[in-house]
């Protein structure tokens, strides 16, 4: 079954566009898959992942514009987390023993009430982690975090935003 959608499926009609429509970054969900079961990520400050398209040059006799072909894609990610659990360095502990690495799922929804647009769910599967700061000690006021480098190796799209906002909210902001 293919997860295809054609991108015009998403194309925003012509209407009057309103600020409130824009989705909040805060306002969303994250969950992490590790041997099929989810743990919930409410300590992370960020997550941001990136799909990036590996293109090589090509030329022909005749033509002075060089063209572009996709040939594979990669995709790249950070995880910013408060440190409230050793999770994460216990998985770099175990490949060092063992030379089992982990690999898990992340969910990321993007849901913002006041939008109107619904919620947009991806999957990233088979993350693996680069990374990781294993001991930190700091004499400034601060408190312990993680940055931690990833790549991931499918994308599934579950749910998208709608292409026309819900006006469940009239001009009064009453509901």
């Amino acid at each position: 079954m293919s997860n295809y959608r054609d991108p015009n499926d998403f194309a925003l009609p012509e209407q009057k566009w309103r600020a409130r429509e824009v989705l909040s970054a805060r306002e969303g969900t994250a969950y992490i898959t590790i041997k099929g079961q989810n743990h919930p990520l409410f300590y992370i400050q960020k997550v941001e992942a990136k799909f990036k398209k590996n293109k090589v040059e090509v030329r022909a006799m005749g033509q002075r514009g060089v063209g572009s072909k996709t040939t594979s894609w990669k995709g790249t990610g950070t995880l910013v987390i408060n440190e409230i659990t050793s999770m994460f360095k216990q998985a770099f502990v175990n490949y060092a023993k063992t030379g089992r690495d982990l690999f898990f799922d992340l969910k990321i929804s993007n849901e913002d009430a006041t939008s109107g647009r619904g919620r947009e769910t991806k999957i990233l599967r088979d993350c693996n982690l680069d990374e990781i700061t294993f001991a930190i000690l700091d004499t400034e006021d601060a408190i312990l975090k993680q940055e931690i480098p990833f790549t991931f190796e499918d994308v599934d799209l579950l749910e998208t935003f709608s292409v026309v906002a819900s006006d469940d909210i009239n001009e009064d902001n009453n509901y």
